[in-house]
């Protein structure tokens, strides 16, 4: 499906953009239908966190973006990560009481989604019911969310409670 609905193009081509900001927080957005849903370039040390990332052709640009950290958001995109230049993040939290954003009893890292809700992490396995999937998430060559939020069904998921 293409952003902003089927057969539609997207409606933005960035729907929220920091350029070379420090300490700044992301909190609490639902950000869909644009080509690319968030560009953090040169920002450091800020929080992208309790986010719904969605039905973007890119949910999350780094552009040489150090510091940053990214936990409990949902991200189904056509691409969840696009990561330039020099980009070193970190991608949870350090586990802690929920509930988080796919409605478990823990706070860790992010929920990976594909288009439609399908998970994009296909071998997670949450065998001690925790909320998290047991094994880290590999988003690229360097970053990995080292607790990924395990989703409940693609329901659930799609309109939690």
């Amino acid at each position: 499906m293409k952003p902003g609905g089927p057969g539609r193009e997207p409606r933005c081509t960035i729907r929220l953009a920091l350029t070379f900001c420090e300490e700044v927080s992301i909190a609490s957005n639902v950000i869909h239908g644009s080509e690319s849903g968030v560009l953090l370039e040169g920002t450091g040390h800020s929080v992208v966190t309790g986010n719904r990332i969605e039905e973007n052709r890119i949910g999350l640009t780094l552009r040489d973006a150090i510091g940053n950290q990214v936990y409990n958001n949902v991200f189904s995109n056509d691409k969840n990560i696009v990561e330039d230049g020099l980009v070193m993040n970190i991608w949870n939290a350090t586990p802690g009481l929920g509930p988080n954003i796919a409605g478990g009893p823990v706070i860790g890292g992010n929920l990976w989604l594909l288009p439609g809700h399908s998970p994009a992490n296909q071998e997670c396995v949450d065998d001690d019911f925790d909320g998290m999937c047991d094994e880290p998430f590999r988003i690229s060559e360097n970053s990995t969310d080292l607790h990924p939020l395990a989703g409940k069904n693609e329901r659930e998921v799609a309109n939690p409670a």
